[in-house]
């Protein structure tokens, strides 16, 4: 129901015509969907032959997520009067599509396409249709995936006839989450509407159980209601979006926050920004002692209508940083909403229907942190259906909880109006154990105090996102788990030892394996003299050949970027033919042609030195005691070498 005004069932039918016309334009002012079905409902009753009332109503169907109601209707208005209703175009694809029957979607699209109707205005018609046919394509396509956790519907006296949202879970046996009266806004400003509760959860063994409402989100200022809310990992600190209506009578939300037992304050501007949204906060740590909030916003500067958005702050302080957007590999032309961000994984889970999906929203994530990301994934089924699936929540590594109005949830008035929540649970094969020695020597001798950083190397594009960094035990072992689908390097390094790394590919091999073990054996630094074989140089010159830039890439390059602490000197040699100021100029000349080289490869100049040494120290003689030329020992004198 709205704020305005109060319409009921029984009022309705024994209002005048004219009276329903006011209903009406109330309704459709105050987005009162379910107002508008009722209104729509009596005055197509009464004026069956006007279409226009028809849509309406249809359209109002369509908003509360009624789609069996809003197909009954359509399909009479498409067979009777064709293309003059083009707008009910997009409504008949997404009817078809929740229900599965993509060919009769498939038909919609195209025919929405033809008359260059998009579900929305500001939605373009042609990314909104390359979008929809992607993901008709991926409904399609079968499912071969050999990991697929298992769901199950939380009880009824958690999923009421209402809309469930925003699962918070603490520890392993406790979820706060939010209850909202099924007669309101469903996914506008995300589901950030009027007249919400706040419940706690407990389990017992396998089983959870409504223990009654929440005090967390208690003392709120006066005149907002309550809506999405999440907690910093020690419990300090509650970030809760809080909302009202504004003068359109559209649902705007504020972020506000409170540490342990202080008032609510809210956050400064432009975390907050006038006229516009800010709802679904997620706390995230970092390594440096800040913290990064993610949060959905529709204001200006985003990709498209409501964008998922992110500022750092110092929790002592509560400083903000001017909030910036998580960038286009998130957010799309279409609505991004329910931000959850899993630390130990650098994840970012979220929904969206401007990526390729199953159907309405679906759960996306990717690798990475603020606006640095690898490509959005689809999270797959059966974590999404081909209705609404958001807010999805990692409790652990085990599984968490979503929400959706898939089959089977508690409805109110229609079997898909409300947003349930569900618990999902890892299948025991999506993980990759991974065990590992660390050592030297020909003969393997244990490494202790050695550090392995992890990096995820995007399968599609290559890029790299810094994971973090780990001690191996001291008996020089590593174990970790590793999710799969993601392709992993690690990089070994102690003091006074080459780096080394190992390929970790959880997203070419499939099924992928369960335990994977090697022995990772590392090298000394040596502070002698190193030859790089087959540097070679033009006759008389300091140019590079062909042959030995690559060389350099695969030689001393690779140690440089693997080991981006050293610094080197890079020495060139002749042999004894020419004059010694001559062959000390033209060594010199090619020491700094390679360093030159590195340089322009992205190695700083500042860890490299150039040394020319001519003749004076060869390695081999240039002669053969008699006096006669020594080819082979001139060919040795001729040399680049490295030193650290």
């Amino acid at each position: 129901m709205s704020v305005g005004f109060c319409a009921t069932a029984q009022s309705l039918d024994k209002a005048s015509t004219r009276q329903l016309r006011k209903f009406r334009v109330g309704a459709l002012r105050e987005k009162a969907h379910y107002t508008s079905w009722m209104v729509m409902t009596e005055l197509t009753h009464r004026r069956p032959k006007k279409i226009a009332w028809q849509v309406e109503l249809a359209e109002a169907c369509f908003a509360l997520r009624d789609y069996g109601r809003a197909k009954n209707i359509l399909l009479p208005v498409v067979q009777q009067y064709g293309d003059q209703y083009p707008q009910v175009y997009p409504m008949l694809f997404r009817v078809y599509e929740a229900f599965g029957v993509i060919d009769s979607a498939a038909v919609f699209l195209e025919k929405a396409k033809g008359h260059k109707k998009g579900p929305a205005a500001d939605i373009p018609i042609r990314k909104w249709h390359k979008n929809k046919k992607n993901s008709l394509l991926l409904q399609s396509t079968p499912d071969t995936s050999t990991s697929r956790p298992s769901i199950s519907h939380l009880p009824q006296d958690i999923n009421r006839p209402n809309i469930e949202f925003s699962p918070m879970p603490i520890g392993g046996d406790t979820l706060m989450f939010g209850s909202l009266a099924a007669d309101s806004s469903v996914v506008s400003t995300a589901t950030d509407t009027l007249r919400r509760q706040i419940f706690t959860a407990v389990r017992f063994e396998k089983y959870w159980k409504n223990i009654g409402e929440s005090n967390i989100l208690n003392d709120i200022p006066e005149g907002l209601q309550p809506g999405s809310f999440c907690q910093s990992e020690n419990a300090v600190l509650t970030i809760a979006a809080f909302c009202k209506y504004n003068w359109k009578y559209e649902v705007v939300c504020q972020l506000y926050y409170r540490g342990h037992e202080q008032t609510w304050t809210k956050l400064p501007s432009p975390v907050n920004k006038r006229r516009y949204t800010q709802t679904q906060p997620w706390l995230a740590a970092t390594s440096r002692g800040k913290m990064i909030l993610y949060f959905v916003s529709n204001r200006k500067g985003g990709k498209g209508g409501t964008d998922i958005w992110y500022t750092r702050f110092d929790p002592n302080k509560m400083e903000f940083e001017l909030p910036r957007n998580a960038g286009s590999k998130i957010n799309t032309f279409g609505d991004e909403y329910t931000p959850r961000y899993a630390t130990d994984m650098k994840k970012l889970y979220f929904s969206s229907d401007g990526h390729p999906g199953y159907g309405g929203l679906d759960v996306f994530y990717a690798i990475g942190e603020r606006s640095r990301w690898s490509v959005a994934q689809n999270a797959g089924r059966p974590i999404n259906s081909t209705f609404d699936d958001l807010f999805f929540t990692q409790a652990n590594s085990s599984g968490g909880f979503f929400t959706s109005n898939r089959k089977g949830v508690a409805a109110q008035h229609s079997p898909h109006c409300c947003d349930d929540l569900f618990t999902y649970t890892n299948n025991k094969n999506s993980h990759a154990r991974i065990e590992l020695l660390i050592a030297e020597g020909v003969e393997p001798t244990p490494l202790k105090k050695v550090s392995v950083q992890i990096i995820v190397i995007e399968p599609t594009e290559g890029e790299h996102v810094f994971l973090g960094e780990f001690p191996a035990d001291s008996l020089g072992k590593f174990y970790r788990l590793f999710e799969d689908g993601f392709k992993y390097k690690l990089i070994f390094k102690h003091e006074g030892f080459y780096n080394a790394d190992l390929i970790v590919d959880l997203y070419s091999k499939q099924p992928p394996p369960d335990v994977i073990t090697d022995t990772i054996k590392m090298r000394k630094w040596t502070k002698e003299e190193i030859v790089l074989p087959n540097i070679n140089f033009e006759y008389n010159s300091a140019k590079l050949a062909e042959d030995a830039m690559l060389t350099l890439d695969t030689g001393i390059l690779k140690i440089m970027r693997e080991n981006p602490h050293l610094r080197i000197e890079i020495g060139a040699h002749t042999d004894h033919n020419g004059s010694e100021n001559y062959n000390k100029n033209l060594s010199r000349q090619r020491a700094e042609s390679v360093v030159k080289y590195l340089v322009n490869r992205g190695i700083s100049a500042k860890r490299l030195s150039a040394i020319g040494y001519g003749e004076s120290r060869p390695i081999a003689p240039n002669t053969h005691p008699d006096g006669r030329d020594y080819p082979a020992g001139r060919a040795q004198n001729r040399r680049t070498t490295f030193r650290i």
